[in-house]
């Protein structure tokens, strides 16, 4: 039997509840295995065509805005102990989070069954495209609106 290191946890975020439970589910995976966490946000391109718009401004708005969330995000875990990193991309997300594994060399994917959509199953989902697509584990989450994990500390 293959025992099973975890040293590089990617999580895709869009700050949505689920999404946030399935970042506390990783974050006790980390803890446990002394992982560091890399939190992930994709922002996709601006839904107008690029010729009529300044999508460098767009980029570097959405990258700021992004870049704050995941810092109050990535501090809170931080203080936990958690060893935390950021990392902001462009594009479409099931390919960015699929290629941010592979650049960052994660040993695994931890992200939720749905997100901002609110809906509970889409075909063609993210997260249906990043199961197909990875080359690592991916571990899906579900969490219903009453359900919470908790990130245990226990020293």
């Amino acid at each position: 039997m293959k025992h099973v290191t975890l040293k590089r946890i990617l999580v895709p975020l869009d700050f949505s509840d689920p999404a946030r439970s399935a970042l506390a589910y990783a974050a006790g995976l980390g803890q446990t295995f002394g992982a560091e966490l890399v939190l992930l946000y994709v922002a996709e391109p601006p839904p107008f065509a690029p010729d009529l718009s300044d999508s460098h401004g767009y980029e570097e708005k959405v990258a700021a805005h992004a870049r704050e969330q995941l810092a109050a995000v990535t501090q809170e875990y931080l203080d936990q102990g958690v060893k935390t990193r950021a990392v902001v991309r462009f594009g479409r997300p099931a390919q960015e989070i699929v290629a941010a594994a592979r650049d960052e060399k994660a040993d695994l994917i931890i992200m939720a069954t749905h997100g901002r959509s609110g809906l509970k199953h889409l075909v063609g989902s993210v997260t249906e495209k990043v199961v197909r697509l990875a080359t690592c584990p991916v571990l899906v989450t579900h969490f219903g609106r009453d359900e919470q994990p908790l990130l245990e500390n226990n020293d």
